[in-house]
């Protein structure tokens, strides 16, 4: 017949488990985010950087406009979590964040379950759900009025654009300076939400 485990046994256990979890922990301080090589160019990362110290306050919100291939699967469409400008976290003081502006234009799966579980991340997204109480107060027009009416509301001051996408059209007015990286392509426009 086994013997139950006595208390020495829980003892040596834990001390193997705080032993396994202090090392992992300390496996990944020696290799902190901070220091993993970003997809960008050391001159943009500094022209964001010195935008972003400019600007006062605590926060800065920016929109995110990404191309239809950067949802390649369910998780990339977790719109509030995945955006352009992960980056922002690193520079300044770290109060800056981006909001999709895609929410409407990201391709859903065929498959009806895969499908309910995208519309579910999509439907969490900030500009999906402003869209949504537009349609139903009976004031949508179209994506582009939407996003510029979006981008005015919350005084969104920069939008970043993934390599390929074009600025919307009713967006361009409110552009007053931009920074391209020749790295990942990705613009970074500085808007004045109140022109």
């Amino acid at each position: 017949a086994r013997q139950p485990l006595g208390w020495r046994s829980w003892v040596a256990g834990g001390i193997f488990a705080a032993s396994a979890v202090s090392l992992f922990l300390s496996s990944l301080a020696s290799y902190p985010l901070k220091n993993t090589p970003l997809p960008y160019s050391d001159q943009y990362l500094q022209r964001v950087e010195a935008y972003l110290a400019q600007q006062p306050g605590d926060w800065l919100a920016g929109a995110s406009l990404k191309g239809s291939g950067a949802y390649y699967d369910i998780f990339q469409k977790y719109v509030t979590l995945y955006t352009n400008g992960g980056y922002l976290a690193y520079l300044g003081n770290g109060g800056a964040m981006t909001v999709s502006l895609n929410d409407l234009e990201i391709p859903l799966a065929t498959d009806p379950l895969v499908r309910e579980r995208e519309q579910q991340a999509v439907g969490m997204g900030l500009f999906y759900r402003w869209v949504a109480r537009e349609k139903a107060a009976g004031t949508f027009r179209d994506v582009p009025t939407s996003q510029l009416a979006f981008v005015r509301h919350y005084g969104l001051k920069f939008l970043i654009l993934s390599k390929g996408v074009e600025v919307p059209a009713t967006l361009t007015p409110l552009v007053v300076e931009k920074f391209a990286d020749e790295l990942s392509g990705e613009r970074f426009l500085v808007l004045n939400p109140l022109k």
